[in-house]
């Protein structure tokens, strides 16, 4: 296989790379039209990689070069959902990024090299080089952010990030060596084979390990929408519970009410003003028990969050509040529901450890601030909590394999509206805030 040969090689493998990254850039912005494989499909890939590759191998022109490459992205565009527009400008903030990362590459190389800029250009050597690099550093920048873009819930962990680039820049210095030293050692066409199917191997292993790593992260985030999902459903289960013992208490205060009502005309119908004062108390107590004191405009967190109260007052802790809801509240509201109800759990939990009841306190603030819903509760404690690293509390609860992941819940939905979570801890106080982006 002679040099050329070998070159043209390489950059018909870089191009078939490259319609890949293409593909992975608008997942990562855009819905697929049809997630089948489809004939059409395989049909428009081939098709977009013939283009580029034409152009590539025979008019290697940097005007042509981008207007082919765009015309291709336009073709592959078809295989995605959007408005024109979009896909338009997706693709020119693409070619730019190209031309930004192999201007870039072609520089660092000729820095290093010693020749003038224009023999770096033009040394085949060099040209390989550059396009090996500078398509695998587009590969990671673009798998970085497909990841980014299709995280369900959290952050993609830095360390994660940090293990997946490094593959990728590995992989430049093992190509940087490989195709250097089949350059400069003129490498029989034995040798050049193995070479460009070690090449090969690199490409398809960055490709394997990001396709491995992306379906160990839709595993994590379908586990975590399935532990949000059954939280939604155990605060429904006890919102409708809560309905029913509510509908008991009403039916029992009917019932003592029309009890009242007769005596009370029995009282009046003898001038008895003073048994008629003392039931029309009980009567006015009645109805302030059938009133709910909490009124967001949301039944479901009404309820919710009345049972929390009442629940409070059943374990002796004096629990002040404050509620201003928006008054075009974007958030789910069982999404709040679940974040109040977690907090509250934990307060209550703690001040039920406080041996003092009148140490036994919480406070909880929710309002509007710009475009976002802030919640700021506090809450004594029997000690001073430690708050570790990552802000994550452990849990102290016997059944803590079911427990331990309230704090992570609020964490992950504040993130999930592109807010923020925070814990601290004074002496006696635990202190929760939560911003949740309302637009």
């Amino acid at each position: 296989m002679s040099r050329t040969v070998f070159s043209m090689a390489i950059e018909i493998v870089t191009v078939i790379f490259e319609v890949i990254i293409i593909s992975v850039y608008f997942n990562a912005f855009l819905q697929v039209k049809h997630r089948k494989k489809t004939l059409a499909g395989t049909i428009v890939y081939i098709a977009a990689t013939c283009m580029i590759a034409a152009v590539s191998l025979f008019f290697p022109d940097p005007l042509i070069l981008i207007s082919v490459t765009s015309s291709a992205m336009f073709l592959i565009g078809t295989r995605f959902e959007g408005p024109l527009r979009t896909k338009l400008l997706f693709i020119i903030l693409f070619d730019a990024f190209i031309v930004i990362v192999d201007f870039v590459t072609i520089y660092v190389l000729y820095l290093l090299n010693g020749l003038t800029f224009i023999d770096t250009t033009e040394t085949v050597l060099y040209r390989i080089l550059g396009i090996i690099v500078s398509k695998l550093l587009v590969f990671l920048l673009v798998k970085q952010t497909y990841l980014w873009r299709k995280r369900v819930i959290g952050k993609l962990p830095f360390s994660s990030s940090l293990i997946l680039s490094i593959l990728p820049i590995s992989s430049i210095i093992v190509i940087f060596q490989l195709v250097v030293n089949s350059q400069l050692n003129h490498a029989s066409s034995d040798s050049s084979i193995i070479v460009l199917i070690e090449v090969v191997s690199l490409f398809a292993s960055n490709i394997a390990v990001f396709g491995i790593f992306e379906q160990q992260m839709e595993a994590q985030n379908e586990r975590e929408r399935m532990r949000i999902t059954e939280q939604q459903i155990l605060h429904q289960t006890a919102y409708y519970k809560d309905m029913v013992e509510q509908q008991g208490e009403v039916r029992e205060i009917r019932h003592d009410l029309k009890n009242c009502l007769s005596s009370l005309a029995s009282y009046l119908r003898v001038n008895d003003f003073q048994q008629v004062a003392e039931y029309s108390k009980k009567i006015d107590k009645m109805a302030d028990s059938l009133k709910m004191q909490v009124n967001t405009g949301y039944q479901a967190l009404d309820i919710i969050f009345w049972g929390k109260v009442r629940l409070a007052e059943h374990c002796g802790v004096n629990f002040s509040y404050s509620l201003f809801m928006p008054e075009d509240m974007r958030v789910d509201e069982m999404d709040l529901c679940i974040i109040l109800a977690n907090a509250l759990d934990n307060a209550i939990e703690a001040c039920k450890k406080i041996e003092e009841p009148g140490r036994r306190k919480i406070s909880l603030v929710l309002k509007t601030e710009g475009d976002y819903i802030s919640i700021y509760i506090e809450n004594s404690t029997g000690k001073k909590v430690i708050v570790p690293e990552g802000g994550l509390v452990k849990t102290t609860k016997e059944d803590a394999k079911n427990h331990g992941f309230g704090l992570q819940s609020i964490k992950n939905l504040a993130e999930k509206y592109n807010g923020d979570m925070a814990v601290s801890s004074d002496e006696q106080i635990f202190m929760l805030s939560v911003l949740l982006k309302n637009a």
